[in-house]
């Protein structure tokens, strides 16, 4: 992970390629945040897919038994560059390196390629330790500061050794930037060592934070395992259906709301329904099917833009008739989702006596 906001994570497959993943595509929760499920530096596991035909990265239902293709080496013969469950060490642990490096008498930070001497400008951050870093690095600078003015000063000394009061002058203001250098000195040793500190705790509540979210995958996994073994606990598919509308009845329509949309007692289903609904093995697929059944069958639906209910026509003409059975039924059709590859709907029948729900079909599929 080489960025984390709440609405999106950027992942580096190697150096110089990095792709942006949304937490739609990291959590079907709503009410998950990115931030919440990966963290900076962190080494996941995502799987490639194909929308519209362009690449994308998903980190939604990846099962931890799957084989995972190894990372590419940097180097000819050498290892993958990324490994799983090494992940890369908190940039707070490199800055205690340096806050040791400065309490031990280093006057100035290393350079980069080897090149010392070179004041290196603090990079900012967004962890917890952040603040004590950049104070320690702005002493560092004011040490390496100092330290070229002393030098000034002695090559003055040397050179005006007749100057008389004002060699004084310089002698004072070279024993005050000492005492000023050792203050500055004891102040990045204090730094350092909270630093330290605010290191461990962020060390300790990372690997809390991981161990929290291996244990969620394995409930996610369990309670996946749990709805697919729901299959034999009924006596019929439809059972199973009626069962399952009910409970996206009471997961979907708040409690205030319930008596002025109740779920209707007097709907029925045609006989590609109940498999139409569970051949989809996504994840979260069966449940936005069940929600648009739920809008549907309480007539919200009808009052939703989104769910674009409108009458199933017998061809692509806007003047088309409505496909209409013999016994007068209508035809309807209503959006599951949208904005996505082979985006489904629902296709129902308004009949005398209520909704009758047809199929679960894909975009392009006009059949009733």
């Amino acid at each position: 992970m080489e960025e984390v906001t709440c609405k999106a994570a950027t992942l580096t497959l190697f150096p110089g390629s990095s792709w942006s993943v949304p937490v739609d595509r990291m959590s079907s929760n709503p009410l998950d945040t990115a931030d919440s499920l990966v963290t900076e530096g962190e080494v996941v596991v995502v799987r490639f897919l194909r929308d519209k035909g362009a690449v994308v990265l998903s980190l939604i239902d990846v099962d931890d038994d799957e084989e995972v293709r190894a990372a590419p080496a940097l180097v000819r013969g050498g290892t993958a560059w990324l490994q799983a469950g090494r992940h890369l060490q908190e940039r707070a642990k490199t800055a205690t390196g340096e806050a040791s490096a400065a309490s031990s008498g280093a006057g100035l930070p290393a350079g980069p390629a080897g090149v010392t001497g070179q004041p290196v400008p603090p990079a900012p951050t967004g962890s917890a330790a952040g603040t004590p870093a950049a104070a320690l690095m702005s002493v560092q600078l004011s040490l390496a500061t100092g330290k070229a003015e002393v030098g000034r000063l002695r090559e003055l000394v040397k050179a005006g050794s007749s100057a008389g009061p004002e060699l004084l002058r310089l002698e004072r203001e070279v024993a005050a930037l000492h005492e000023e250098l050792g203050l500055e000195r004891r102040q990045a040793a204090a730094s350092g060592a909270h630093l330290a500190g605010l290191a461990a705790k962020n060390a300790k509540q990372l690997e809390d934070l991981r161990t929290l979210r291996a244990r969620n995958r394995e409930m996610q996994q369990g309670m996946k395992r749990s709805r697919d073994d729901q299959t034999g606990a009924f006596e019929t598919a439809e059972e199973r259906v009626r069962h399952d509308i009910y409970l996206a009845w009471v997961r979907n329509v708040p409690a205030d709301d319930k008596s002025r949309f109740p779920l209707p007692a007097g709907f029925s289903m045609g006989p590609e329904f109940a498999a139409s609904l569970y051949s989809r093995t996504e994840k979260g697929a069966v449940a936005k099917a069940l929600k648009a059944v739920v809008v549907v069958l309480t007539g919200i639906a009808e009052r939703s833009s989104a769910r674009e209910v409108h009458p199933l026509r017998s061809n692509d003409g806007g003047d088309a008739p409505q496909i209409q059975r013999e016994d007068g039924a209508r035809c309807f059709r209503a959006s599951i989702e949208r904005g996505v590859a082979s985006a489904r709907r629902l296709h129902y029948w308004r009949t005398e006596g209520g909704v009758e729900l047809s199929r679960v079909v894909v975009h392009d599929d006009f059949k009733p």
